[in-house]
């Protein structure tokens, strides 16, 4: 390699070559710029109709399109899980803190309070999930 003898460093960083002459100056090799390419015609997918022929229509008339929702359905333990792991990832909390919470729930709802827990999560899935006419 005799083109790099007269730096004292040399760098390559992908096909750039970056050194320092002996004088203290920067120097670069780069390649030559590629030739300009020939603009492309754009592609084409189907050959013209027929002078005759009806248009195909491509989507129904938008009155006639209508919204129909979408219902998803996930158990509360997945959802309070899901809860449990974000905050463990995001909000630092540590995961035996989490561990004695759910521990605590799960002892809490062999006492005489499980019918209120009970109730009370059964009424604010209703409240989040609304009416379904």
């Amino acid at each position: 390699m005799t083109a790099n003898r007269r730096f004292r460093s040399v760098t390559r960083i992908g096909p750039v070559q970056v050194g320092t002459s002996y004088d203290d100056r920067a120097t670069r090799s780069t390649p030559p710029p590629a030739p300009p390419r020939a603009a492309a015609s754009p592609p084409t997918t189907t050959a013209a109709p027929p002078p005759n022929s009806l248009p195909v229509p491509t989507a129904a008339p938008s009155a006639e399109r209508t919204c129909t929702p979408v219902t998803v359905s996930l158990p509360l333990v997945v959802v309070l899980g899901f809860i449990a792991w974000g905050a463990v990832k995001f909000l630092g909390v540590r995961t035996w803190i989490v561990v004695v919470i759910a521990l605590f729930g799960f002892l809490l709802s062999h006492t005489f309070m499980a019918p209120a827990i009970d109730s009370g999560t059964r009424s604010g899935v209703g409240i989040v999930n609304g009416s379904h006419d």
